[in-house]
């Protein structure tokens, strides 16, 4: 907090934990062109909807039982919005060959460590990363799917085979 007892502009102060906290670190939504951020920091949001959860839970899963078409379509919307939000991220496009459209992209390990980042999260890797922040240092990068299969053993894919030709 600054001298005068106002926080800073780019801060906020959580209203449950009492912390001064990034804009960042709040839940935040866009409305009118304007970003606005909640008194809730993250943590103490995240917390909150868990322990609703639990106690709720047999209702949720009521509700999932009623119509589960409806939950799957939900579930799928989210993962593409989240997968493109994360492709975007990292470039938008595969840095082999330049392929731009989405439904091809996918994350691809350059250090080769996939299976002890998914052993670590799950199948979650896109939520992990927008979690983090999108890493730039963990060697994240984004390659097409036939780009990403043909380098998958450590072979050379076939793109920069054809660049070398040239």
């Amino acid at each position: 907090m600054s001298m005068n007892g106002r926080v800073p502009s780019d801060k906020r102060i959580c209203v449950v934990c009492h912390k001064e906290k990034t804009l960042s670190e709040f839940k935040s939504r866009a409305y009118k062109d304007r970003r606005h951020y909640n008194n809730t920091c993250l943590d103490c949001y995240h917390t909150k909807m868990n322990k609703y959860y639990e106690k709720n839970k047999h209702v949720w899963k009521a509700k999932w039982k009623e119509n589960p078409e409806h939950h799957l379509m939900l579930m799928k919307k989210y993962f593409a919005k989240l997968k493109v939000e994360t492709l975007t991220a990292y470039g938008g496009k595969c840095v082999c060959c330049g392929e731009k459209e989405f439904r091809f992209l996918t994350i691809e390990h350059s250090r080769h460590d996939g299976t002890e980042h998914r052993k670590r999260v799950g199948q979650q890797i896109y939520k992990d990363l927008r979690r983090r922040g999108y890493p730039k240092d963990e060697g994240i990068t984004v390659l097409c799917w036939n780009c990403n299969m043909a380098t998958r053993y450590g072979e050379e894919c076939p793109h920069q085979k054809i660049k070398e030709g040239e």
